[in-house]
C-alpha cells in the first residue's frame, strides 16, 4: 500500500512540474508555424537559385573545343622543340644505378655511482635501473660509465 501511495505521489508531482511546460509549448504553436513557413520560403528560394545556376553552367561548359586542323596545316606550322629537364638524383651514380645512403646515430652515455658494490659488466642493471637488482653490501666501487649506440640505423637504397 505504501508503494502505491509513493508511486501516485510521484506521478502527481511529475504532472505538476510538467504542466507549465506543456502550457508554454501549446502557446508557442503559432510562432512555430510562422518559423516553419519562413524556412519553407527560404528553401524554395534556394531551390530556384540552384536550378538557375545549373541552367547557366549547362549552357556554358568548362571545356573549350578547338577546331580540328587538317594534316597539311599541322605540318606547315613549326613545332617548338622542348629540351628535357634533367633532375639530379640524390646520392651517387655507379653505371646505370643510383645509390643513396641515409640513417641516423643515437648514442647513450650513462654515468652511475654505486656506493655498495658495482654490477658486473654486461649486467642488465647497467642498462635498466631495476630497484631489486641494485647491489647492497660490498666495497664501494665508485663511478661506472657506459656508452652505446644501439639504436643507430643506416640504410642503403639503389635505383636503376
Amino acid at each position: 500500500m505504501n508503494r502505491k501511495r509513493t508511486l501516485l505521489a510521484g506521478m502527481a508531482l511529475s504532472w505538476l512540474i510538467c504542466q507549465p511546460a506543456l502550457a508554454q509549448s501549446i502557446a508557442d504553436v503559432p510562432s512555430l508555424e510562422a518559423r516553419v513557413a519562413a524556412l519553407e520560403a527560404q528553401i524554395s528560394a534556394l531551390k530556384h537559385e540552384v536550378a538557375s545556376s545549373n541552367r547557366i553552367s549547362n549552357s556554358q561548359p568548362d571545356i573549350i573545343r578547338l577546331p580540328a586542323q587538317s594534316q597539311s596545316q599541322a605540318q606547315s606550322q613549326p613545332v617548338a622543340s622542348v629540351s628535357p629537364v634533367t633532375v639530379q638524383p640524390e646520392g651517387f651514380r655507379i653505371g646505370q644505378n643510383t645509390l643513396r645512403m641515409g640513417g641516423f646515430i643515437k648514442t647513450d652515455f650513462i654515468a652511475s655511482r654505486y656506493s655498495s658494490g658495482d654490477p658486473a659488466s654486461g649486467d642488465a642493471l647497467r642498462d635498466f635501473y631495476l630497484p631489486g637488482a641494485i647491489p647492497v653490501g660490498g666495497t664501494a666501487e665508485g663511478t661506472t660509465t657506459d656508452f652505446n649506440a644501439r639504436q643507430t640505423r643506416f640504410w642503403l637504397s639503389t635505383e636503376g
